[in-house]
């Protein structure tokens, strides 16, 4: 597994907590603060993207590698760690030139800072439903968002299944990450192909 790397620096917790606040800061709509703090609060802001952007940097490869492992045809990365969400379009083995959906990851404070991996595939709630029981049959633990929707507020996640989810805290290990995001996507995405097939 090799070095035990802390995924979550203590910036990052903390603006994740206070992410309205902080934003409200950064986008210059909070008048009544000193200077100074405005300054500390936009540099640990920057940390946090920072910090975002190397744990999604080094997480997007679980994925490929679950994707390739499967031989399932996917797009270049799109998104920044700005937004705390990277993704790509799923391609039909069928046909490689076309998208039948999208599948990224997401860092989020719901309920505590969580670290989502979500798809979203054409086909409406029945393809969403089939691929959720396809999966729980075999022992994955995946849920349709719609079905926690007061989960996750601010995310338009209502087309998506949610395929991993997993807190993030100052313990966390960037390489056990990895490792358990691959596992679960190798797992997760021999049974989408095997359902995208038909779409």
């Amino acid at each position: 597994m090799g070095k035990r790397t802390p995924a979550v620096s203590s910036e990052l917790e903390f603006i994740a907590r206070h992410v309205r606040e902080a934003d409200a800061v950064w986008e210059n709509k909070v008048d009544d603060i000193e200077p100074e703090m405005r300054r500390l609060s936009n540099r640990m802001y920057q940390c946090a993207d920072d910090n975002v952007g190397e744990i999604l940097g080094f997480l997007k490869g679980a994925i490929t590698e679950s994707a390739q492992k499967h031989r399932l045809q996917m797009s270049d990365w799109r998104g920044s760690s700005g937004d705390w969400e990277v993704w790509r379009y799923v391609h039909s083995p069928n046909t490689p030139e076309a998208s039948i959906g999208s599948t990224g990851l997401d860092i989020a404070w719901i309920g505590g800072l969580r670290l989502v991996a979500w798809i979203a595939l054409r086909g409406g709630k029945y393809t969403r439903r089939v691929l959720v029981d396809s999966c729980r049959s075999e022992g994955l633990d995946v849920h349709l968002a719609s079905s926690r929707s007061s989960l996750y507020p601010d995310r338009d996640w209502g087309g998506c299944v949610v395929w991993f989810e997993k807190y993030l805290t100052r313990r966390s290990s960037m390489n056990e990450l990895h490792d358990k995001l691959r596992l679960q996507g190798g797992a997760f995405f021999r049974i989408t192909k095997r359902l995208i097939k038909s779409l």
